[in-house]
């Protein structure tokens, strides 16, 4: 089934509203359910499960497709409740089609979990094991029979004690992240501080979320669904229509002004390689974009984007971009084009027919009122890399002050572990074929070897020895990528800042440096293409 381009505007998730305060903690209450969603018009009422926010007064708020956006501010924290209230019949929303023997097995050393569990995750946020979401931990369908049983909701806090950035959460549930999250449990989490406040950045309408995700459907009988289909051969899922926001291919009406975008690659397991394509008659002025932020918040410096220098987002990678549509022309035309193939390489480019190369079309309108945002020009980042040793400030970045600094407090030195992506191999009727991908050739029951200490300071040289460009994500803490084959240049000038999830290229080792802090417990590390994850690319990290 293939559906048309350019048939819905952008559609904007609402902001949830904490159904209470206490204790200077903003409370939201929030429930997994099935609902059903237009995503074009000739793709309505599609079965979707998604999360839903209460209002103050304790009724559910129209929600169909991902989550309500929630906004936090650094220092005040909020507590929310998810409640599973997904069907019992543990049924998928949509069709299924898996190879055989995969099926079967479900993920490897856990059975074969039924749909329908759940467990959420905050992805990026420094907060307790205990709402951190490690992905056994399930939550279970609400029973109305029972509704005192206590494994279908659980109170998580997020503490927001770290810099403003765009966090987002999503399902974790152990051999199921990638239908969970496929069905829709997916939202935007926006965390603010002073810092952000203090540079006139485009607020309101101008601040736009972009949730980027590829999907498949199908009709049978009139009825219109979503499909999900993976082959023995190509272990992981790629659809054929891009979906933003929850709408297929939508159009974006902007303003001679500058826009704020917050962008987040919901996909399960498809890269993105992002840039301007002008489809105006006469060509037309290219928007200006840099982006300032990535995961963990502001870069060091603004980075052009979208025009010379495409932006990559990885699996669960997020980017802050300022886009100036002031210098087009009222009612120019421009794509979010994407050229990466599918499977993800540096090199290759996508055919110029592929389906996945339109992602959003940007129609220039005149602009209402003024635009009293600041110029990027003109914009100064408040991001430091500084980590406080004994009350000296050390940037974590500068390897030799830091160790320097460690051996002058009479701290433990940085560990430096070595860690590989291993591609396994199976017999299947006498054959020899790939196996799952594993993380030093662990799978994810084995004991847990990343087993750091409260404080210490880590060296990661993740080594690559797959074919395939894998997204690593740290559940804790954020990190600094210091190169790739050991040099530095080789680091994106976005991916400058702090990091959760990397991308690890194939016969590369890619070194990362981080610092443990604030909370001792059972986290997780695990490559973001969540087929992988499913599928043992995952191993516990114990702090201890």
């Amino acid at each position: 089934m293939k559906l048309s381009l350019w048939q819905l505007a952008l559609p904007i998730p609402h902001k949830a509203v904490p159904i209470r305060l206490a204790n200077n903690h903003e409370i939201y209450e929030i429930d997994m359910s099935q609902q059903y969603h237009t995503f074009h018009p000739d793709a309505q009422d599609v079965p979707v499960w998604c999360y839903m926010d209460k209002n103050p007064h304790g009724k559910n708020v129209p929600q169909t497709y991902l989550g309500p956006i929630i906004e936090a501010m650094q220092g005040i924290p909020v507590g929310i409740r998810w409640i599973n209230r997904l069907p019992v019949n543990k049924k998928l929303p949509f069709n299924t089609q898996m190879p055989q023997k995969t099926a079967a097995n479900g993920n490897h050393n856990h059975g074969n979990p039924k749909p329908g569990n759940a467990v959420v995750h905050l992805h990026g946020a420094h907060c307790p094991p205990a709402s951190d979401g490690y992905p056994e931990e399930f939550l279970h369908p609400y029973n109305p029979a029972d509704p005192e049983q206590g494994d279908s909701m659980k109170d998580c806090l997020y503490p927001n004690h770290q810099r403003g950035t765009t966090l987002w959460y999503h399902d974790h549930a152990m051999g199921i992240a990638r239908f969970n999250v496929y069905a829709g449990l997916a939202g935007m989490y926006i965390l603010r501080d002073s810092a952000e406040s203090a540079l006139g950045l485009p607020t309101g309408d101008f601040e736009v979320p972009l949730i980027i995700q590829d999907r498949r459907f199908t009709s049978m009988c009139g009825i219109t669904q979503m499909h999900y289909e993976v082959s023995a051969e190509q272990p992981k899922f790629f659809g054929d229509h891009a979906v933003v926001n929850g709408a297929v291919w939508p159009y974006f009406n902007a303003e001679q002004r500058r826009y704020r975008f917050r962008m987040v690659n919901g996909s399960n397991s498809r890269f993105y390689r992002l840039r301007f394509k002008s489809i105006s008659e006469h060509g037309g002025s290219f928007p200006v974009a840099y982006q300032i932020g990535t995961d963990g918040g502001f870069l060091p410096v603004s980075v052009p984007v979208l025009t010379t220098t495409p932006l990559i987002l990885a699996p669960g990678e997020r980017a802050d971009v300022i886009i100036d549509f002031s210098g087009c022309t009222i009612t120019d035309e421009f794509l979010l084009e994407n050229d990466a193939p599918a499977p993800f390489s540096i090199a290759e480019c996508l055919p110029s027919d592929d389906s996945m190369r339109n992602i959003i079309k940007f129609v220039i309108q005149p602009i209402n009122g003024t635009d009293s945002s600041a110029k990027m020009e003109a914009l100064k980042l408040p991001c430091n890399f500084n980590v406080d040793i004994k009350g000296i400030k050390v940037p974590l970045n500068k390897v030799s002050a830091v160790r320097a600094t460690l051996s002058q407090t009479g701290l433990p030195r940085i560990k430096t572990r070595k860690m590989t992506l291993v591609k396994t191999t199976k017999m299947v009727d006498g054959n020899e074929v790939p196996g799952q991908v594993l993380l030093n050739n662990f799978q994810f029951n084995d004991p847990a070897t990343e087993t750091p200490q409260l404080n210490d300071i880590e060296i990661w040289e993740i080594n690559n020895t797959t074919g395939d460009v894998h997204p690593v994500h740290l559940h804790l803490v954020q990190f600094l990528v210091l190169d790739r084959a050991g040099v530095a240049a080789n680091v994106d000038a976005n991916e400058a800042g702090w990091k959760d999830t990397v991308r690890c290229n194939p016969n590369e080792t890619t070194r990362i440096i981080m610092r443990f802090t604030g909370y001792t417990g059972k986290f997780v590390w695990h490559c973001h293409m969540l087929e992988h994850g499913d599928q043992d690319t995952m191993r516990p990290l114990i702090v201890g």
